[in-house]
Parts: structure tokens; sequence; C-alpha cells
């Protein structure tokens, strides 16, 4: 530290004196004061002079009497795999012990030059989690380290070989997944491609519109495109700022439109639907309205010839749908260029054009922050989460055709990766089969949940082995791991057992529901769980709650004449 300036002591009790249980350690007049990090409080009983001073050191050193220091030592938790496809993230979980009791923070060489950053400081003893990914074959030694508070460091301890290979993805057989996903100035300036790599790959989709990627190839996208499970992509031009599409399915054809527009436009033939991906010009909105003019009639001619279309991009545009939202954000016409709006409100022209080509917004989530796309919290100058509410807004779209749109779910994709990844939050749509209209029930009920990584039905969008459809039957929480809303059993008085759950009465159009009870986890007996009471199965209707009815399952003692019972839900599609 360094002196600032002195202060003339107050008296005692005088106007600003504190609670005598507390002590103010750093202050500011209002104004002038902003968040900081404080390294280390310490309390001395009397003034100490300059040496002294200088001696307590630099920012982040523990300031304690001088004593023996001893390293941390280093506990795996999890180790990383021993396979990995390229482009998959991998967690290590450890944790460090420190004689010494002073907090640890750790971090994890995974071979070829990257080193993760250190975690934050944490008591001995709690895990910290290390994630990253492998953008390359290969095999490569992964390593961590820990060091405590105040500086003594571990050697490396190894952690295991991991070799990462191409993979592909699995498909899908629920539909057709499309990402949109501006990725500021090619990955944040390239620091954040791994990442965002990872992320891409654990959405499993089938195309992905990508924007701001820079001075590109096709080769150089389908060699990114590859580590997420698609071999197959083309850019809008290989010098510069640029658009990108990659696909699961091969591109049959594609081309590049550029005469007339601002920004170059990608329109491809892959996966039986004509894609497009822009990105329209941000300052000028006569600029968006020449691109319009110049894209509208080529959009338009693929809907009239009957083609399956999807536009999907950075529209640097508005919604008029939105118009309730953009209301409440007051401070953010002062922060846009005048050329961007229209009489200084914001300018729905744009988009209203292109939907009356013959697409929709087939987003049914009323605009609200978990479906707004710009801005994240990756940039300084949007944060802390209230300023960055107060400007936030949707430019990013999935617009498709008309006869696409009954068949299409959208969704907005948050986590912890894209609030730091990019600037924009991903869309992100899933396309059911032909045929295949998604339920309205379970479709309303699944956009009160917009958060959610993955709305497909038979997605499990928490990781907690439920599909999101039984997470709906069962008035679950897609959100939130856990089992606590499947059948539980209970024995009978006498013999034999109950099992009961909560079901959701408006999901009985949704598919059979099938109980299976066994003394063992091989030979099962079934029973239909039927829409109102029936036989050995009780159903209680509006229980707990309006809407919620309680299916009570009796199986008899003989069932369970070894004193064991196992049961089980089955989700019969229809």
């Amino acid at each position: 530290g360094g002196l600032v300036r002195e202060h003339t002591k107050p008296g005692l009790d005088s106007e600003w004196a504190l609670d005598p249980q507390d002590v103010l350690l750093l202050g500011g007049t209002e104004g002038v004061s902003g968040p900081f990090r404080v390294a280390t409080a310490a309390v001395f009983d009397r003034a100490l002079d300059p040496a002294e001073v200088a001696a307590l050191g630099g920012p982040g050193v523990n300031v304690r009497p001088a004593s023996p220091n001893s390293a941390p030592v280093v506990s795996v938790i999890s180790g990383p795999p021993a396979d990995i496809a390229t482009g998959a993230l991998a967690t290590v979980s450890l944790t460090a012990s420190d004689a010494d009791g002073d907090a640890v923070q750790m971090r994890v060489d995974w071979g070829g030059g990257r080193v993760s950053p250190w975690t934050s400081f944490a008591a001995p003893g709690e895990p910290h989690e290390i994630t990253d990914n492998w953008m390359t074959p290969g095999t490569r030694t992964v390593r961590a380290q820990a060091r405590d508070r105040n500086g003594a460091t571990t050697s490396w301890v190894d952690l295991g070989q991991v070799t990462a290979s191409h993979q592909p993805t699995p498909g899908r057989t629920d539909g057709v997944k499309v990402v949109c996903y501006n990725v500021w100035v090619h990955f944040a300036y390239r620091t954040r491609l791994n990442e965002t790599a990872g992320w891409l790959r654990g959405q499993n989709a089938d195309f992905i519109g990508l924007q701001e990627l820079s001075n590109l190839s096709d080769g150089g996208l389908a060699a990114l495109g590859i580590t997420w499970g698609h071999p197959h992509a083309v850019v809008g031009r290989e010098a510069g700022s640029t658009v990108g599409l990659t696909s699961r399915h091969p591109i049959e054809g594609f081309t590049r439109h550029t005469a007339g527009l601002h920004r170059p436009v990608i329109q491809a033939t892959t996966g039986g639907y004509e894609v497009f991906v822009v990105h329209l010009a941000f300052g000028d909105l006569s600029m968006r309205l020449d691109d319009l003019a110049v894209l509208g009639p080529v959009i338009q001619t693929e809907i009239d010839a009957g083609k399956k279309v999807i536009v999907m991009g950075d529209f640097n545009s508005h919604m008029e749908s939105d118009d309730s939202w953009l209301q409440g954000q007051t401070d953010l016409p002062s922060v846009l260029p005048a050329a961007h709006l229209r009489d200084g409100y914001f300018d729905f022209e744009v988009m209203s054009g292109f939907l009356g080509l013959g697409l929709s917004d087939v987003s049914t989530v009323p605009p609200g922050p978990d479906n707004i796309t710009f801005p994240t919290l990756l940039r300084e100058d949007y944060r802390p989460q209230s300023l960055q509410l107060s400007r936030s807004y949707r430019v990013d779209f999935i617009l498709v055709d008309h006869s696409t749109a009954p068949r299409t779910t959208v969704w907005f994709p948050r986590d912890r990766i894209v609030d730091y990844t990019s600037d924009h939050y991903p869309v992100a749509a899933l396309i059911a089969p032909e045929g295949v209209v998604p339920g309205d029930a379970f479709a309303s009920w699944m956009a009160g949940f917009p958060g959610v990584a993955d709305p497909a039905p038979f997605a499990d969008a928490d990781g907690d082995g439920l599909p999101n459809i039984l997470e709906f039957i069962l008035n679950g929480d897609p959100t939130v791991p856990g089992s606590a809303t499947l059948p539980i059993g209970a024995a009978v008085p006498g013999g034999g057992m109950v099992f009961s759950f909560v079901r959701r009465a408006e999901s009985k159009s949704s598919g059979r529901l099938v109980f299976q009870y066994g003394t063992n986890l091989g030979d099962w007996t079934e029973i239909e769980v039927p829409a109102a009471s029936a036989g050995n199965v009780v159903i209680e209707a509006d229980a707990p709650a309006v809407g919620q009815e309680t299916v009570t399952i009796t199986v008899d003692a003989a069932a369970a004449a070894d004193g064991r019972l196992f049961g089980r839900l089955e989700l019969v599609p229809e």
C-alpha cells in the first residue's frame, strides 16, 4: 500500500462514527466508489510507520506473522477421461489440504500448451472444478498444481493421459436442431474458441449459423466444425469479418450473396432445408433496409417455390412483438446510435419486412430477461447484471417459413459459458419431423423455463435422467436435477406395497404411462395408468393442487413375497 493522504482523526461518536460492532475497512464518496477486491484485511493496535507499511508487500499477499509456510497437498476427486471427442468439454474435480489452514487455489495443465487460469481461493478441502477441451486429436498428459494464499506452490501432479479424437455427434430422432450464434470478433479474439467449441458440441445441432467470424476459409471453418461434429462448412467470404454455416449434413449447394449488400449472406442447401445466415449492418437503419430490399426477393423466391426455409442471424433490428419489453428499456435509446433508431425510438420495419416474405418468428416466450440476446456479461461496460438488463434487447433470430413454423420450438440457452463467451447470447430451435406438431400443453409448460439448454420432449435438460416430457407429466422442474417426483413406495400393513406419484392432468395426451413392478430388475409386470381410477389404480383429482392428480397403485402381498419390490415408470409415446 501507499499513503494517499492524512486524515484528521474524528472525535468519538462524531458524525461519521460507526456502530461499535462494525469496522470500516475502506470507503469512498458517492459517485467515485466502485467494486474492488480485498486480498487480506488486518487490524493493528497501533499506527504503522512507512517502512512497516512497505513490508506488508503487494496485492494478494497474506498479512500474517512470519512463520514457516508449507505447500498444499493436491487430492483428485475425479480426473479427466482416458478418451474424449475433440471439442467435448472435460472437467476435473480437485481439492487440496493445507497444513497452515490457508486458502488454496488450483490450476490445470491440459497439455499442448494450454494451462488454465488459477481458480479463486477457497478453504482447504473445498472442491475446485476446472473444465477445458481439446480442439485437435492426440494424446496428452494432464497435470494439476495448487498454491496457498501465501504463495507456497506444489509441484505439478499428474492426473493421467487423455486421448482426443474426432468423433461424430449422435444423430437426432426428435427433429432438426438449429443454433444461431454471434461469436463476437472470432470467438472473443480467439480467446474463447475452446469454450465456445465445447458448448457447440454439447448442443448436438444439425445446423449452426455463426456471425463475426474473421479471416477464415471454408476449410478452416470445417476444421473447427468437425470438433463439434460438423464436417461440412461454408463462409460468406475468406477475408475480413464474415458469417459461416456448419452442418451435420452435406452442403449440396451454396451461394455467397454479396452484390448490393453491406455484409455477405450465405444461402446453402443442406439437410432438406434452404438455410440463410445473415448479419445486417449495426449503425444505420437505411443500410439494413437496403439489405432487405436486395435479400428479400431471393428469400421470397425460395418460399414461393415451396422450399423449407430457415433465415437466421444477427439482424441488428427489433421485432414489434417485443415492444412491451422495449418500452421499459428507457436507457437503451440513449446508448444506441441515432441512425440506428427511427425518430428516436426502435424501428420495426426491417423485421416486419422479413416476416412479410412469408417467414415466422416462432418464439412463444414473452420478452424478458431470459430471452434477450444482447448484451451478455462478457464486456465490462455491461456489468453489473442490473446494467445489463437495463440495456438488453433481442436482435438475434431464427425465422422459418410458414409451413415449418407449426413444427418449430425456439428457446434461448443460458448457462455460465454463454454468459461470458460472446457479447451475444445464442438462439436455438428444434424443428419436429414432418407430420409431428409439438403438443400444445407441453410446449406451453416448457415455455415457462426459457433458460433450458434443450427443450425437446425427450431431451434431459438438467441431466437427472428424466426427459423433459416426463418432468412435465410428473410436474417436475426441467432445470433442477432431482428424482423427488418419481413414484414413492411404501409398505402396506399386512403385506403388499403402494406406489404413488403426482401427474399433471393435462399431460394425459402426451402418451401412455405404464407402471412396472418386479422383485428383480429383469422381470417386470405392467400396469397401464388409466385416465381415471380403475382396478388397483386410484386417481385423486386436483391433488395436491388444481390441475394435478395423485396416482396411487397398490400391489398385493403375493407380488412381494420375498420382501422386496422394485417399481418404475415408462412413457410410451403415441
